[in-house]
């Protein structure tokens, strides 16, 4: 039987976070459909590197629940954490706000969370719907069949007042849309 990891680090920030994750690193590396990876902290720091990047193997779709709870007590503090996927924009969150989103992923994705103050901190509870390990695809865009100017599904959801946790719920989901 063939496994692939979920996820891997891409900077020195990403690996210390997935090494005191409340989660056994090695889950990550053989993952199981319906599994919970909950407690990834992150404190974003000035100073620090870009934040953090992880990179994806394997296809699948993970629910993720997402908050900066970091000085959400502080009216004064409205920075962001914001989360890209392969470079643009998917989601971002003011101190004290959270979102559950859905994500589509396949070999070679990344994602990075980046900070613009100190104290902001991150925290994210992944639930995996589908994976396997599939390192070719019939996926359109692989083949090249998408070009500039055309609408397309991206591989994020708009956020949904509950947490997604269950492969049947994906199809309550509402997929975000864009022009490539």
């Amino acid at each position: 039987v063939t496994s692939c990891a979920i996820m891997v680090p891409l900077n020195a920030d990403s690996k210390a976070v997935l090494d005191t994750a409340s989660w056994d690193a090695a889950e990550l590396k053989d993952p199981k459909v319906g599994q919970r990876f909950a407690g990834l902290i992150w404190q974003g720091r000035k100073g620090s590197s870009s934040g953090l990047r992880f990179g994806f193997s394997g296809k699948g779709i993970a629910s993720m629940q997402v908050q900066n709870f970091a000085h959400h007590f502080d009216p004064t503090n409205v920075g962001l954490l914001t989360m890209r996927w392969n470079g643009l924009t998917a989601l971002e969150l003011r101190a004290g706000e959270n979102c559950n989103i859905v994500v589509a992923y396949r070999s070679g994705d990344v994602l990075e969370i980046s900070s613009n103050q100190e104290g902001h901190m991150l925290k994210a509870d992944i639930v995996l719907l589908q994976h396997g390990c599939a390192h070719s695809t019939d996926d359109a865009m692989e083949k090249g069949a998408c070009r500039t100017g055309r609408q397309v599904r991206l591989p994020w959801s708009m956020c949904t007042s509950e947490a997604i946790v269950a492969q049947e719920q994906l199809s309550t989901v509402t997929w975000v849309e864009g022009t490539i």
